[in-house]
């Protein structure tokens, strides 16, 4: 510790510094001055931590020295000598933030007491200083964290709104007005599990990834806040209500972008706008609120607020007749993509109709995956490992988000069955080799004879196996193949000619090939092609 010591006596200067041992207290006289401009030099060059200061001095007196060092921000600490006749001065120094004075004449030991009581006062302080820049740094270091938690809280109704929540928002660097909320919740649509490839660390990055390319959209049009909440980034934003289309626009773009950039598609629920900052966990309700018509608009989609109350219908029933529709399907010869979608849609939109509840069409959902695998197992004989999925695909039904995606759920696992059961339903050694030759050679000019020389069976043999096996004669079957192959072929090239649809699944005759496409599908190949985008 430093003291310098402005006096203009030499006689009392010496004998402060000779009288009083002060290095036996850890204090250093780093150096003198008879007036008070060269003590303002010595202050400067010496940076002493407590000055002696004399009021009355020639050329430049204590209380200018002390007006100096409160115009300059000094840190120094100041003890001041005086008379009896300088009390006036003495308030005046006082009021200039001197911390203690010592009237002449003064003993060593009142001088040594008080000079040390400074030291205290000064180290207590420093002491201080150290822990809040200690912690100051530290804050620094998590203030993320920390405003992340307080903004929990605030969209949870969980602050109490008074006067210092300015001062909060000041301090933790959140970058919101107190008008104008809006808050919105930002979800995967398919988010990331165990067997994703860029689950554990790169989570977190793909979620930073996000932020920064919403942060990039939207920071110079308002004034926005992030919050992470398990599976969905929270933003909240000021938005007057003039801004309000252009706010949704740039959530589009924000959404637009991830998809273009990141590959994953994404939906926003948006609450209402709210005039002041103690309403957000309004809005925030509004926001979880939408989620809930996530189910029913689907994925890649921004859903606003727009409240309707589920009610349950006092009839609703389980669609039993458009599960055996289904369940019938499961088992004909060779059901084709659209025949699926046709059944599995009329299943949904029968629930649909009767103003069923989201958890409601889940649990017909998930009753409707256990009857087909039910199906799959009565006719099963041998077993393989898609007993094994059948357990995955029913969890997926549980936890699915959309409608849309429960019914590419349920459309793979019939797809699947499908195909599994035909492996195993023609358990015939011959008859597989034989549908194995059908489905490679269908587009050729084929006939029973050319499959039976290949089989080396005879014809008559191989007719009567397909009759016994698949229900129906051989060219039944070559012919709903290819009309099955002739719908796919479409639903991919609407445009195509008739005579190329024809040659392409094996028909020689453009005449012929409608007839056979009629009497399988009930439609021509133009009325087929006008069902597909009606």
């Amino acid at each position: 510790m430093k003291l310098l010591i402005i006096e203009d006596e030499q006689e009392i200067r010496n004998g402060i510094k000779k009288v009083i041992d002060w290095a036996a207290h850890n204090i250093i006289i780093c150096g003198d001055a008879e007036n008070g401009k060269e003590g303002i030099k010595l202050i400067d060059n010496l940076k002493p931590d407590i000055i002696l200061l004399d009021i009355r001095m020639p050329i430049m007196n204590g209380l200018e020295v002390l007006k100096f060092l409160r115009d300059t921000n000094s840190t120094v600490e100041s003890i001041v000598l005086s008379g009896y006749d300088d009390f006036a001065y003495v308030q005046q120094a006082l009021q200039l933030g001197v911390c203690d004075y010592l009237l002449k004449p003064c003993e060593p030991n009142e001088i040594l007491s008080t000079v040390l009581r400074v030291k205290k006062t000064i180290e207590k302080k420093r002491i201080k200083q150290k822990i809040i820049n200690k912690y100051s740094s530290h804050l620094k270091l998590n203030i993320v964290l920390i405003k992340e938690k307080f903004l929990l809280r605030l969209i949870n109704n969980k602050v109490e709104f008074n006067n210092n929540l300015y001062s909060i928002f000041k301090n933790y660097e959140i970058n919101l007005s107190m008008n104008n909320i809006i808050v919105t919740i930002l979800t995967f649509d398919d988010y990331p599990n165990e067997n994703h490839d860029i689950y554990n660390n790169d989570i977190e990055l793909l979620k930073f990834a996000i932020k920064n390319i919403s942060t990039e959209v939207i920071k110079n049009k308002f004034n926005t806040e992030y919050i992470e909440l398990e599976e969905q980034i929270i933003i909240i934003n000021n938005v007057h209500k003039s801004q309000h289309k252009e706010f949704i626009q740039t959530l589009t773009f924000i959404k637009q972008q991830i998809k273009k950039y990141l590959g994953f598609t994404i939906t926003i629920c948006v609450g209402r706008r709210y005039d002041t900052i103690q309403s957000i966990h309004l809005s925030y309700q509004d926001a979880q609120q939408s989620l809930t018509q996530k189910f029913w608009l689907g994925s890649d989609s921004i859903v606003e607020y727009n409240y309707k109350e589920e009610i349950l219908s006092t009839n609703l029933e389980y669609p039993l007749s458009k599960e055996k529709d289904i369940l019938l399907l499961i088992t004909s010869v060779i059901p084709n993509d659209k025949d699926i979608k046709i059944k599995i849609d009329s299943f949904f939109d029968n629930l649909i109709s009767n103003s069923s509840t989201t958890d409601f069409v889940l649990h017909c959902g998930l009753i409707l995956g256990l009857s087909i695998y039910k199906v799959y197992i009565e006719k099963k004989i041998n077993k393989s490992s898609f007993d094994d999925n059948i357990f995955i695909c029913i969890e997926k039904i549980r936890k699915c988000n959309t409608l849309e995606s429960l019914k590419n759920i349920l459309f793979d696992l019939i797809k699947n069955i499908i195909q599994d059961l035909n492996i195993t339903q023609y358990s015939n050694k011959n008859v597989n080799i034989a549908i194995s030759f059908i489905c490679e050679n269908y587009h050729k000019d084929i006939s029973l004879d050319t499959v039976a020389n290949y089989v080396n069976i005879t014809p008559s043999y191989l007719s009567s196996l397909f009759k016994k096996h698949c229900g129906i004669n051989f060219i039944e079957y070559l012919h709903k193949l290819r009309i099955q192959k002739a719908c796919e072929i479409i639903e991919k090239d609407i445009w195509i000619k008739g005579y190329e649809l024809a040659s392409r699944v094996g028909y020689n005759e453009e005449r012929y090939f409608y007839r056979i496409f009629k009497k399988i599908t009930g439609l021509t190949p133009t009325q087929f092609k006008e069902t597909i985008y009606k």
